[in-house]
């Protein structure tokens, strides 16, 4: 395969791979947290609910959309 042709799928395969650390998929150590609960629906799989310590809901769902790139994530609705 030409080398660019390989530099194009590499790219093409890393933007869908999740993405781990501090600060990315969970928070940093030093980071004050409390348990947040999101739905997350990857296409052909039946929702899911995670919990995940977070500074707040934004960065929860910040952390599932790093761990699960194809998701639809959302928080669950208060009824």
């Amino acid at each position: 395969m030409p080398e660019f042709m390989s530099f194009i799928w590499q790219e093409h395969t890393e933007e869908n791979q999740p993405l781990f650390g501090d600060g990315i998929s969970r928070p940093k150590p030093t980071d004050i947290t409390k348990p947040f609960k999101v739905i997350v629906r990857v296409p052909g799989a039946l929702p899911m609910t995670w919990t995940t310590p977070a500074p707040n809901p934004d960065a929860a769902i910040s952390y599932a959309k790093a761990r699960w790139p194809h998701a639809n994530v959302s928080l669950p609705s208060k009824d």
